[in-house]
């Protein structure tokens, strides 16, 4: 029961955000350090990447949240999440921007424990 709540929590959060992130709807925080507002300007100024990983967000919070190819969808979403949590170690470490970082990550790391046999045949 815990692992159904923990994937349905996670792709609803990972849904919205890609929603939000492809409709451009929500502006960076008005107190980002320098070198993450570079970053992100960064990101933005390829036309692509931004949109590709909202993409991403949506895809991988439908899955979660449709019970489909779960442990797809994990293997999707870890090389975003581990990206987004160093993001917030070197270039915005304030807590209250990135405790969801870190809850993404760690709801990532559990249902992948917990569905460590799909990724058997990949460590073959």
């Amino acid at each position: 029961m815990f692992v159904a709540i923990v994937r349905s929590l996670l792709g609803v959060f990972l849904l919205a955000l890609g929603v939000v992130g492809l409709m451009r709807i929500m502006d960076p925080p008005p107190d980002m350090p320098e070198a993450a507002r570079k970053f992100l300007g960064a990101l933005e100024s390829t036309g692509y990447m931004m949109y590709m990983t909202s993409g991403v967000k949506v895809l991988c919070g439908a899955l979660l949240l449709f019970k489909r190819w779960v442990p797809f969808a994990l293997v999707l979403l870890a090389p975003l999440s581990v990206n987004i949590v160093l993001y917030h170690v070197f270039l915005d470490p304030s807590f209250a921007h990135s405790f969801m970082a870190y809850g993404v990550a760690a709801a990532n790391l559990f249902l992948a424990a917990k569905h460590h046999e799909a990724y058997r045949p990949l460590f073959r």
